[in-house]
């Protein structure tokens, strides 16, 4: 769905604007930043009406050249308009004239900075679609706003909440430059009030190349802004919000709302184009059938392609009038295998183009997955058609009779991405080598393509580039004229019933090969019986020897310990001989001593009598 816009450049404090917003009038309104102060009131009253808001701020001309007055003054607009509580910003930048290498390189860093700082903000920068100039030349090389952005995206690393406000001025619109800018992440386009031309009863229009520019935004689902230029929308808000209905300009304004309104919801979407626009440009990891069985939601999208199983049941009849040609008068029934039936869109088909050629058929509808399964077997088929349901992989199954007919959906979006060529090989083991494969062949193209929009989605979603994906792409060029042709794919494939006879004698060879390899393996194995017999025997040789050298060397031991008892009892008894010797010595020594004591008693015993002695004789006299 497409959201609408609007922006003016004068607001005063008693623009009653929110009711422009309340009425579903517009989605969204563009406000100069130093004007939100003339409508704090109504911010402060309705806190929500901050989400509908838009500031547009500016690298002013004065600060271009001073990187620091720069980023001083593109800063100061930021917190001015965030304690409002506005985080989405339109950017104005200078005139081509001003910009050099090092102006971009400092609108780059400060953009940049920015963004990383504030996490839950979103910028545009604002572009003229072609810039206005006397004589317009294109010129690859002369420097233009799209090369601009190119190196301001490339220097703040592709951010995804860095985009583009397209301008449209009363410069005609060039195919090449539209072409070229949609392909960037534009999010808004705005279409100045002067392009509108006035028509009778009160009417307004657009020229035809500004409606095809519309158109082709529509498709890329681009918002609109209503850029307000000449006229005074001062006194129409708070006209509109006293007296209704006595405002003209309102009016002016409201009409071209409706008729870009009007030409956007001229082309209404198919229910597929609608179930495509879901997944443009997204993302998709290759399904994998065989690895992963599908879950019911994938059967429903798929079988919502009616225009693909109205192609299939076209083939399916023509297949079965060349089939019905070439039956004899006793063959009256056809047999069909369906592989990878699903939930049985193709055997329907398989039905009705049955009936319509007027040729009874007999399906096999193979299945793996358990869950579709049961589906088919919920399924009432119509009652003159044998339909026989195999729950199996249909590389692990050969039908007991050879089918006139084998149809698969089993193609992936490369061709071969979901080896859709290594089931059918294994289902052509069941066809007739008259019988007929839909699809016959395919082929898979290469071309180089340009989009920004994937490779910002591939920086934030992905490391691995070169990882396979799904993608339904609308926003890309591409780089080269010659789309070649990769590989293709023949079902049935003509080199296998070629190569059957081939394929017997080198299943015989292969036979006596192995017969050989067997008797060989045979010898070997007696050989080998024969070695370990030989083994056998010398390992009980030797085990023999062991126990015998065991035996020997414990009959050693014994001796050894009888010895050492022998030693041991000698010692004992030498002991004992040295005890009593050593108690026989004390006993002489205490003898010894004894008679010392005696010898001692007996000199003093002397001494007494000698003394006595002298003692008893007479005394001399002394003259």
């Amino acid at each position: 769905m497409i959201s609408f816009g609007f922006e003016t450049s004068k607001i005063s404090s008693n623009s009653n604007f929110s009711i422009y917003l309340q009425q579903n009038k517009f989605n969204f309104i563009i406000i100069d930043v130093f004007s939100l102060s003339n409508v704090f009131e109504e911010l402060k009253t309705r806190k929500k009406l901050s989400n509908s808001i838009i500031a547009r701020i500016s690298f002013g001309k004065n600060q271009i050249n001073d990187l620091i007055e720069l980023e001083e003054f593109f800063s100061s607009q930021i917190d001015f308009a965030q304690f409002y509580g506005i985080f989405n910003f339109i950017i104005s930048i200078p005139k081509l004239k001003y910009f050099t290498k090092t102006t971009i390189q400092s609108i780059s860093r400060i953009i940049s900075k920015f963004l990383l700082k504030l996490k839950n903000t979103r910028f545009m920068i604002q572009f003229p679609l072609i810039e206005k100039r006397k004589k317009f030349k294109f010129n690859k090389k002369e420097a233009n706003y799209l090369q601009i952005w190119k190196k301001i995206s490339n220097l703040c690393d592709y951010n995804p909440r860095l985009g583009i406000a397209l301008l449209v001025n009363d410069d005609l619109p060039i195919d090449l430059y539209v072409s070229q800018w949609l392909l960037e992440p534009v999010q808004l386009i705005l279409i100045s009030s002067n392009l509108f031309i006035s028509k009778p009863k009160n009417s307004v229009s657009l020229s035809t190349c500004y409606e095809d520019l519309i158109h082709k935004t529509t498709e890329k689902r681009i918002s609109i802004i209503l850029k307000e230029e000449s006229l005074d929308l001062i006194s129409s808000f708070s006209v509109f919000s006293i007296e209704p209905n006595n405002f003209i300009q309102d009016v002016d304004i409201f009409q071209m709302l409706d008729y870009l309104k009007n030409i956007c919801h001229q082309k209404e979407k198919s229910e597929w184009e609608q179930i495509e626009l879901a997944y443009s440009n997204v993302l998709q990891n290759p399904l994998q059938p065989l690895s992963n069985n599908l879950e019911n939601q994938f059967y429903e999208i798929f079988e919502k392609d009616q225009m693909k199983y109205s192609k299939y049941q076209k083939a399916i009849f023509n297949s079965l009038c060349l089939i019905k040609k070439k039956f004899s008068d006793s063959e009256k029934k056809a047999v069909v295998i369906v592989v990878g039936a699903g939930r049985g869109p193709l055997v329907e088909n398989c039905i009705n183009a049955s009936l319509k050629a007027n040729l009874i058929c007999k399906i096999y509808a193979v299945e793996k997955n358990p869950e579709a399964f049961q589906v088919l077997q919920s399924r009432q088929w119509n009652k003159e058609f044998e339909v026989i349901l195999v729950q199996k992989d249909i590389r692990n199954w050969i039908c007991d009779e050879k089918a006139d007919l084998i149809i698969s959906e089993l193609l992936g979006s490369f061709g071969d991405n979901e080896l859709s060529p290594e089931c059918l090989d294994y289902a052509q083991l069941s066809l007739k080598p008259t019988g007929i494969n839909i699809p016959q062949s395919y082929t898979s193209y290469l071309v180089p393509i340009y989009s920004p929009e994937l490779w910002i989605k591939l920086n934030l979603e992905s490391n691995n580039k070169e990882t396979p994906y799904v993608v339904n792409i609308d926003n890309y060029i591409e780089l080269s004229n010659d789309i070649l042709p990769c590989f293709t794919f023949s079902h049935p494939n003509p080199n296998q019933f070629k190569n059957e006879n081939q394929n017997q004698n080198q299943n015989q060879i292969q036979i006596q090969n192995q017969n050989q390899n067997l008797n060989q393996n045979q010898n070997q194995i007696q050989n080998q019986n024969q070695n370990q017999n030989q083994n056998q025997n010398q390992f009980e040789n030797e085990n023999q020897i062991q126990i015998q050298n065991q035996n020997q060397n414990q009959n050693q031991f014994e001796n050894e310990n009888e010895n050492q008892f022998e030693n041991l009892n000698q010692n004992q008894n030498q002991n004992q001989n040295q005890n009593q010797n050593q108690n026989q010595f004390e006993n002489e020594n205490q003898n010894l001593n004894e008679n010392q004591n005696q010898n001692q008693n007996q000199n003093q015993n002397q001494n007494q009598n000698q003394n006595q002695n002298q003692n008893s004789k007479p005394k001399s006299k002394s003259i």
